[in-house]
């Protein structure tokens, strides 16, 4: 990226101060799916209309009479933005239609179907969605599937108007219902998401002492004894916009920095809230590994599994369905990590609805002390840099490793998983025909329905610690039990989360000595811990393999008939392979018989 495309986005980000007010037509969608039995001799039809930018629009004269905008940055500032709407509206449109047909209630049901008029000026993008058998919709489902085009550079668009037509099942005779433009409300007045105007509040609680220890145990795992060093990125408070990600800090001299370069185990409070406040900080993010490279590479530090619930879910389903369904999975992924032989993880609120299981990795967890090693090896020496040598495998480092190792963990999850798990009001509104359909281990994945299962940011990315969330305004507190590791039995209600993640509680709590549970560290993993979970007798090796064979991507939407015949044949191979290898020492053999040779 460029100075120049680094500017230009940094424009763009503060240009999208608006959000569409899709909750505005839950309200229309109720009165017209109450009356649907009157509607049975018809389909419906939605039409959303996403008018694009160009020169005229208010938000782009404003930011050039105000000279943020250049005269000959205004045409390309208008097409990028564009060209984003249309190429995300194509994407979700496709991706929601092959989601929706894996689920029995809208196989053959439904149509969504995307165009755009990219000449027009300003450029019109439209999504049609037609619904074929209204006895298997009410409006919370009709709901659902419009709210997914609710997407947030969707609050650049000059206009959105919303259509529903009745028309008979021959196709004719369209009648329009409603059409209404949906309503935009300005970011800063939205409810929970941090802005300038809640500066004070956010100073106030990274000026606590107990907050700024709580903070360096996982942005300096090791202490001050220690030289490692981390990436540290932060969030910064803007006035109309959400806040924005960066990694370089304002100095007192009006020069820049990196944060990372200017935080350390011995920067004191008073330094640490000047930096706060001169740099509008609200979230602290860290890498998963050491910043200083080594003559052995970059050490991994830290491990983590993302659970996040889909956004179709959550307006399908209450909070505390959704929030049960979380939670009972995060006990199954735990279940099997103890399986496997691993301590509990350090279970984390992400501030607004998923929930972090985290880990920390000692120094010898994954070194790269080997030149080469064989697959077949996988469960005795895991994680080497040079796991082979064609540098696109999905392990030829340590952080892809384990990324991918902890996605085999969950893919081991998936498939094993108690049908109980799964809400029963959830399997009676979707009718899934795989239970797997509810789950997806990659962002990339095409399924929009289902509980993303995400260990992304294990590869070299970083992680929210203890600090606000910018888009509710809460705090990402442990829910683990300091005492048995498991989530804490208040935590079971997700109202009770919400409150205890309140930054006026924290607070609270801390001023008053409750502050046990802040101050839990994540349990670490060792070399061994991962050796002996990749014993082919655990179970585990034969889904790594499987995983390694079709990608994150693409693996669930394998069959059930072909998970069993995978599983059963990487079953075998890694236990011939470990028989021939450890038992038989037949790697030994063939080592000596090449000596013997030369």
């Amino acid at each position: 990226m460029t100075y120049y495309d680094e500017k230009l986005k940094y424009i763009m980000d503060d240009m999208l101060i608006e959000s569409p007010k899709f909750n505005y037509i839950k309200s229309i969608l109720s009165e017209i799916m109450i009356e649907r039995q009157k509607l049975q001799e018809f389909n419906l039809k939605i039409k959303l209309t996403f008018t694009g930018l160009n020169s005229e629009t208010p938000i782009v004269r404003k930011f050039y009479r105000e000279n943020i905008l250049k005269s000959h940055e205004v045409k390309t500032v208008c097409t990028k933005i564009n060209n984003k709407i249309g190429s995300l509206l194509e994407k979700k449109s496709s991706s929601l239609q092959e989601s929706l047909s894996k689920f029995k209630r809208f196989h053959k049901y439904l149509a969504i179907i995307y165009k755009k008029y990219p000449y027009r000026n300003p450029p019109e993008f439209k999504i049609y969605i037609k619904l074929f058998e209204l006895k298997k919709f009410n409006s919370k489902i009709v709901f659902a599937i419009v709210s997914e085009f609710n997407l947030k550079p969707m609050g650049y668009c000059e206009k959105i108007n919303f259509t529903i037509s009745k028309m008979l099942k021959d196709g004719s005779n369209p009648v329009i219902i409603h059409d209404v433009d949906i309503l935009k409300e300005r970011i800063s007045e939205i409810d929970g998401i941090l802005t300038m105007k809640d500066k004070d509040e956010v100073f106030e609680f990274y000026s606590h002492p107990d907050v700024k220890k709580i903070l360096f145990q996982y942005i300096f795992p090791e202490g001050k004894s220690s030289n490692l060093k981390t990436e540290i990125t932060f969030s910064q408070l803007r006035y109309n916009t959400q806040p924005q990600k960066r990694r370089q800090i304002e100095l007192r001299n009006g020069q820049y920095q990196n944060l990372h370069d200017i935080l350390s185990p011995y920067t004191t409070l008073q330094e640490f809230r000047e930096i706060v406040k001169r740099n509008h900080i609200c979230t602290f993010y860290t890498s998963v590994r050491e910043l200083s490279p080594r003559k052995v590479g970059r050490r991994m530090i830290t491990a983590l599994i993302d659970l996040d619930m889909s956004n179709f879910l959550r307006n399908l389903l209450d909070k505390n369905t959704v929030w049960k369904f979380t939670t009972s999975v995060v006990k199954e992924i735990t279940k099997n990590l103890i399986y496997f032989g691993f301590p509990k993880p350090l279970i984390l609120f992400s501030g607004k609805r998923g929930i972090h299981l985290l880990y920390w990795l000692s120094q010898d967890a994954l070194d790269d002390s080997y030149n080469y090693i064989d697959l077949s090896e996988m469960h005795s020496l895991p994680g080497q840099k040079s796991l082979v040598k064609n540098v696109k495998s999905l392990i030829h480092s340590r952080f892809s490793f384990m990324k991918n190792f902890f996605e085999a963990i969950l893919l081991y999850t998936i498939l094993n998983i108690e049908p109980t798990v799964i809400p029963e009001k959830l399997s009676k509104i979707l009718a899934p025909i795989k239970q797997s359909d509810l789950f997806k281990l990659s962002v990339h994945s095409s399924n929009d329905v289902a509980l993303l299962l995400d260990t992304s940011s294990n590869n070299s990315s970083v992680h929210k610690v203890f600090s606000f969330h910018r888009s509710s305004g809460l705090i990402s507190i442990p829910l683990s039990d300091p005492f048995t590791g498991d989530i804490a039995e208040e935590y079971e209600l997700y109202e009770n989360v919400l409150n205890a993640a309140n930054p006026e509680v924290v607070l609270e709590n801390l001023n008053q000595g409750n502050k046990i549970s802040y101050f839990q560290k994540p349990p670490q993993i060792s070399r061994l811990t991962i050796q002996n979970s990749l014993l082919p007798q655990k179970g585990l090796l034969q889904v790594f393999y499987y995983l390694m064979r079709f990608g994150s991507k693409w693996i669930m939407e394998r069959s059930k008939g072909s998970d069993y015949f995978w599983g059963r044949f990487y079953q075998l191979r890694s236990s011939y392979n470990h028989l021939y290898s450890n038992l038989l020492c037949g790697d030994k053999i063939q080592k000596s018989i090449k000596k013997q040779k030369k």
